[in-house]
Parts: structure tokens; sequence; C-alpha cells
């Protein structure tokens, strides 16, 4: 299983409605999708993630707000998966990142790994090429 940790806290809805149907909507679905609200006045936020009826997402309001370190801390020692992956609440993920990195992981021995990434407009066009790590061609 893979743990999917999810910070937000004053991100837009439809920023937040994006990033979360990317994790929900993986062509990998062994996962949990742990969610950290570090708003408690993000009522519309609250409100959308809490109508969402998927067993495997868990919602986490805190009281007050903890900063973004200790609510990723919150959702780590929460996290109950064999990996964790990390997305911020106005990223948008390709369906088959989970397993592509699931993969990479795997074949190649790692403990870690990281993805490159396209920078989009608030329309959803990618406005910057994705950058390359080694290896890549």
């Amino acid at each position: 299983m893979i743990s999917v940790v999810l910070t937000t806290y004053n991100e837009s809805l439809s920023d937040l409605e994006s990033s979360v149907c990317s994790i929900l909507n993986q062509t990998f679905h062994d996962i949990e999708l742990i969610v950290i609200v570090d708003n408690p006045d993000a009522d519309e936020n609250i409100l959308y993630l809490s109508s969402l009826d998927d067993p495997r997402m868990k919602l986490y309001v805190n009281d007050v707000n903890l900063g973004l370190v200790a609510s990723l801390n919150l959702g780590v020692q929460i996290a109950t998966g064999d990996y964790i992956a990390r997305m911020d609440a106005d990223d948008i993920s390709y369906a088959t990142r989970l397993v592509d990195e699931l993969k990479f992981l795997k074949l190649h021995n790692l403990d870690i790994v990281a993805s490159t990434f396209r920078t989009i407009d608030s329309e959803g066009r990618v406005i910057s090429p994705p950058q390359c790590v080694a290896g890549c061609s």
C-alpha cells in the first residue's frame, strides 16, 4: 500500500478538488489518502473533503494552524502504507504517477524517488516543459 500525505491550508477549492481527484483516480488503487487540513477555518474545503465517499481517504482537521512541517509529520505518523508519497494541495498528479514511481523504486532498489514536474497556469495549460533528471531522454 502507498500512503499519500496531502496537506492543505488556504488552497482554492478548485485546486484542492483537482489535487484530491488526481490521487483518488490513480491507476494504482492500493492507496490511502491522508488529508491534513491545517486551517480549521477553511469551511468550504472541509465541507468538500467531508463529502467524499471514498474509504481510502482519511481526513484530519488540525484544531489550530500547526504549519506545514508539523502537519506533514502528523500525516506520516498516521500513515499505514509500505510507502509514503507526498502531495501538495495545489498539485495534479498524472494518473500513473504512483505506479510509475513504485516500479522505478523497486527496479532500482531505491529508498526514495522524486519525479519531474510541469508548471501549469490557472486554466491547466502547460507553461513550462518538464524538468528532466539523469537517464531521461
